[in-house]
């Protein structure tokens, strides 16, 4: 074992099962086991890209202390085979405040439940399951998201997303939504009314793209009509800057 401290938290890590890399001043710790069942090293704070490229159908973190990961940005990104995540409904994402592209490009994931997840001190969700394109149904029910301000792209582009659960949302500091489910083409309903959001500034595009989707409820989101107009309309927004279209 190898006793790493630095920006990304202090702890220890089998060589075998993770490399540290440097760019410029910061390290990057990633996962270069091949068997998926490995323990997340306990002291992490900055999981960005931790498995980021694997190529096997499974990860067990299932006996992982991840209590202390603030960053989990790309965190299981571009998996291509990945099929399950053993362990990810109870894992600890307490201290989390970045969730930005966690599982971008998982496209072999078909169902994620994290209604059980504590994400009180997230900040952004960003592009959280940006191209999960086989992804079918998430759970998301009663997230408590304080201090999130920002759920752009949240779901966009997951085109075999049927079930979506992101009921009782508690987001009275979100401020953007835009293109949250922008093109989920096989999405039925959605419950939007029982959000708490009042400070809402951007909701372009929000549901643009869905053509299956029955036209939620936003009567207690104090919207005036031209706003709800812009949650079905993508056309203003300026993600081609991002280099995501």
């Amino acid at each position: 074992m190898i006793k790493y401290s630095g920006n990304l938290g202090d702890f220890e890590y089998d060589e075998n099962e993770y490399s540290i890399d440097t760019i410029a001043t910061k390290d990057s710790i990633t996962y270069i086991g091949t068997t998926g069942k490995t323990v997340i090293p306990k002291g992490l704070k900055d999981a960005s890209g931790l498995f980021i490229d694997f190529k096997g159908e499974i990860i067990d973190i299932s006996g992982s202390d991840t209590s202390e990961i603030i960053v989990f940005d790309e965190m299981f990104a571009r998996c291509p085979n990945l099929k399950m995540i053993v362990g990810i409904e109870t894992m600890n994402v307490a201290s989390g405040k970045s969730f930005t592209l966690m599982f971008d490009g998982a496209n072999s994931l078909k169902e994620l439940d994290l209604h059980n997840w504590d994400m009180s001190k997230a900040e952004n969700v960003d592009l959280m399951f940006w191209q999960c394109k086989n992804l079918e149904k998430l759970n998301c029910e009663n997230w408590q998201l304080p201090k999130c301000e920002s759920a752009e792209l949240f779901v966009s582009h997951c085109y075999a997303l049927s079930e979506l659960n992101v009921k009782n949302w508690y987001a009275p500091n979100m401020r953007s939504v835009s293109k949250f489910a922008c093109s989920c083409h096989n999405l039925k309903q959605l419950d939007l009314e029982s959000w708490s959001c009042s400070k809402l500034e951007k909701v372009q595009g929000m549901l643009a793209g869905c053509p299956a989707l029955k036209r939620p409820d936003f009567s207690s989101w104090g919207l005036s009509d031209y706003d709800v107009v812009r949650i079905f309309n993508d056309t203003s927004d300026n993600f081609d800057q991002m280099g995501l279209f």
